[in-house]
C-alpha cells in the first residue's frame, strides 16, 4: 500500500470513529429523577412514607421502594407527584427509584438511609458517678427539639427535650450501686433513634468524653 492508500484509509478511520461517537451521543437515553423527596414516619404503624415530586410526568409512571433489598412496594405517579409508604422494623436502608409503562427503571436509584426516617442516636459526654449521695450526673448532646428518654434497667428515670446543646441530667438512687444507663431519642415524624449505652460506672467514678 502507498503513501496515499495509507492517507486514505486513516482518514476513512477516523471520520467513522468520529461518527461513532456522535451517534452514540445523540442516541443516549435521557435520565429523569425524583424530587424534593420527603420523609415521615409513623410511630404506632411503623410505617415509613416518602413523597415528592418527579422530572416528567410523562416518561415517569410509578415508583418502586424496597427495604432492605426486601419486597418491592409501588405507587403511581399523579400529577407529577408521588407517595408510598412501606411498614419495616429495623435501620436498614430503603432504595427509591421511578420506572415507566413498561416498569423499566428511568431515574437513579436513590439509597435513604436511617438518618432520613429516624431521630439523630444522642452522644453521652460526661458520667459522673462521684458523688456522695449515690446521685449521677449525666451530659450528652441530642438533635435539637428531640425527646431525649434516660432508662435504669428497664425503668425511665429521665426525659428532656434537647436544646441541641450540651445538657445535664440528674440520675438519683444509685448509692453503692453501678450505673449503667441507655439513651434515646424523639423528634417529631421520625422514628426513635437506636439506643446508645453508657459504661457501666460504680459509685467513685467519673466517666468523661475526650474530644
Amino acid at each position: 500500500m502507498n503513501k496515499l492508500n495509507k492517507l486514505l484509509a486513516l482518514v476513512s478511520l477516523t471520520a467513522l470513529l468520529c461518527l461513532g461517537f456522535f451517534t452514540g451521543q445523540s442516541s443516549a437515553k435521557t435520565v429523569y429523577s425524583l424530587n424534593s423527596v420527603r420523609t415521615s414516619y409513623n410511630a404506632a404503624s411503623k410505617v415509613a412514607t416518602f413523597s415528592g415530586k418527579v422530572s416528567s410526568k410523562t416518561a415517569i409512571n410509578r415508583v418502586t421502594l424496597t427495604y432492605n433489598n426486601g419486597k418491592k412496594t409501588y405507587a403511581n405517579v399523579r400529577k407529577g407527584t408521588f407517595k408510598v409508604s412501606k411498614k419495616f422494623q429495623g435501620y436498614q436502608t430503603f432504595m427509591l427509584y421511578g420506572t415507566n409503562k413498561r416498569n423499566k427503571r428511568v431515574t437513579k436509584a436513590y439509597r435513604l438511609s436511617s438518618g432520613k426516617y429516624a431521630s439523630q442516636t444522642p452522644v453521652v459526654l460526661k458520667l459522673n458517678h462521684g458523688a456522695k449521695n449515690g446521685n449521677v450526673a449525666l451530659s450528652f448532646r441530642a438533635q435539637k427539639n428531640s425527646l431525649v428518654h434516660v432508662y435504669n434497667g428497664s425503668k425511665k428515670v429521665v426525659s428532656v427535650k434537647s436544646n441541641g446543646k450540651t445538657q445535664t441530667v440528674q440520675i438519683k438512687n444509685l448509692k453503692n450501686k453501678t450505673a449503667h444507663l441507655r439513651l434515646n431519642a424523639k423528634l417529631s415524624n421520625r422514628k426513635t433513634s437506636k439506643d446508645i449505652y453508657t459504661p457501666r460506672i460504680k459509685q467513685g467514678v467519673i466517666y468523661q468524653v475526650s474530644f
